[in-house]
């Protein structure tokens, strides 16, 4: 299956069978929330497992993590699975562990399973 990919000045998004990748660009924070949603939505609805890249997550204020908890609640009632790359990924999980979200083996994973870095999987033509 051949990749789809859109970008803008904010994302870019790359859809494959297996595998869709959302990179964003700038910082985390809570007046881009809105403009994730969709982004984030249509990676999801592309395949059965999303990587979201981001430069940094460290900065990620409360409106982001009850973004990213959202599909991670929406992943899971899909059957699909969301992975986060970038820095600060560690510390982004215990911010939303504190606000009081839970990690789940679904979501919020460094790898795809099986498959090393989720951001390197090569898809097959099938």
């Amino acid at each position: 299956m051949k990749k789809e990919i859109i970008n803008s000045d904010d994302y870019s998004l790359e859809f494959g069978e297996a595998l869709s990748v959302l990179s964003i660009a700038g910082a985390l924070r809570s007046e881009r929330a809105e403009s994730l949603k969709a982004p984030i939505l249509r990676a999801m609805a592309g395949a059965p497992e999303v990587v979201l890249r981001a430069e940094s997550f460290k900065d990620a204020d409360i409106a982001i993590v009850q973004l990213l908890c959202a599909a991670c609640q929406s992943a899971q009632v899909m059957n699909k699975r969301i992975y986060l790359e970038g820095e600060g990924v560690e510390e982004f999980l215990a911010v939303a562990e504190s606000a009081g979200f839970s990690r789940n083996s679904l979501c919020f994973n460094s790898q795809v399973e099986g498959n090393g870095n989720p951001g390197d999987q090569k898809e097959s033509d099938g």
